[in-house]
């Protein structure tokens, strides 16, 4: 797989799982940063594709690019399990927050219920004195 496939497929990933359009926005920029640092990276490379093509004439380029593509391979691989661990983390996060909030929101109503109960609620009452 490429590297816009794979970022597609993990941009399709995070939109699926993302439970907010604040939360996708987010990782679509993180993914974005991470590719412009692989692009960087690429580019810092451009030195070592040239020395590259001198050692193909003497037969050594094979052998010297095939480790750097396993290694881009597998650094990749590893990005994207990392952002996947990272989205896990953030949705359980995420849910403990809404489970907090609406443990808040129970609260509120049965005190709200407590007081304005129709059967006598624990109100305070004012009265007028004469």
């Amino acid at each position: 797989m490429t590297l816009p496939g794979l970022s597609q497929a993990l941009l399709k990933a995070a939109a699926e799982q993302a439970t907010s359009r604040q939360e996708l926005a987010r990782i679509e920029a993180q993914t974005a940063s991470s590719l412009e640092q692989v692009q960087a990276a690429i580019a810092g490379r451009s030195t070592a594709a040239t020395n590259a093509a001198i050692f193909a004439a003497s037969g050594t380029a094979a052998a010297a690019s095939q480790p750097a593509a396993n290694d881009t391979t597998t650094m990749l691989a590893e990005q994207v399990e990392r952002l996947r661990q990272e989205v896990a983390g953030l949705r359980s996060e995420n849910a403990a927050g809404h489970a907090a909030t609406a443990g808040h929101a129970a609260r509120a109503a049965r005190v709200l219920e407590d007081v304005s109960s129709a059967s006598g609620g624990d109100a305070i009452n004012v009265a007028n004195a004469a």
